[in-house]
């Protein structure tokens, strides 16, 4: 080979390795971002401003003084009770009335109309009334399924002297409520009394036994 031949391939050899190394560099650093340094002031430190260490050196003051002693003032005017050794007064009982006492002792003496029917009677115009216990005989003179009809026609009958009294129902299946005249203890009595139901109130009836 010529020796002008290979010089210049030598040459470009050369140019294309430098090629090859500083381009990459030349076209990456331009794209980098440069770096700006910014200035920080630092404001100067006053003059009357202590150390840190100067600060934590300095004992706190008054530590050492003790409070002042601090009373209570009572008062003016305020004083302890004394204590007494009398004892408490009872209050005064009221004066209870003799009378008040002596009425609430007796016991009140009451008696309705249908206890006094249902008590024994010696007699009631010429009629021997025996109680309903000890009575056998009757004389049912009305039936009615209102209560308020049978103690009106007991009232009629009685105004008209005749013991007329009535029997309840008792809950066996009746519902009547009986107006009855007696009771007495024979039948010849109770058919006296029928009689007379008749003649003076105007009453048919029946006798009935117990």
């Amino acid at each position: 080979m010529d020796p002008s031949t290979k010089r210049q391939l030598v040459g470009a050899a050369v140019l294309v390795a430098l090629a090859v190394i500083f381009l990459p560099m030349i076209f990456s650093g331009s794209d980098e971002a440069e770096d700006v340094d910014v200035p920080v002031e630092v404001p100067p430190r006053p003059d009357d401003q202590p150390e840190p260490e100067e600060l934590a050196e300095q004992p706190p003051e008054d530590l050492d003084e003790e409070p002042e002693d601090f009373t209570a003032e009572e008062p003016a005017g305020f004083e302890e009770p004394e204590a007494s050794d009398d004892e408490p007064a009872s209050p005064d009982e009221p004066e209870r009335d003799e009378d008040e006492e002596q009425a609430r002792d007796e016991p009140e003496e009451t008696a309705t109309e249908d206890e006094t029917t249902d008590e024994a009677v010696d007699e009631v115009n010429g009629i021997a009334i025996a109680s309903r216990e000890q009575g056998a005989y009757s004389v049912q003179v009305g039936s009615f399924q209102e209560a308020e009809n049978a103690e009106r026609e007991r009232d009629r009958i009685r105004d008209l002297g005749l013991p007329a009294y009535i029997e309840s129902p008792d809950g066996e299946g009746s519902s009547f409520h009986r107006v009855r005249i007696g009771p007495v203890m024979e039948r010849d009595e109770a058919q006296a009394l029928l009689e007379r139901a008749a003649d003076e109130a105007g009453v048919e009836g029946y006798v009935v036994s117990r």
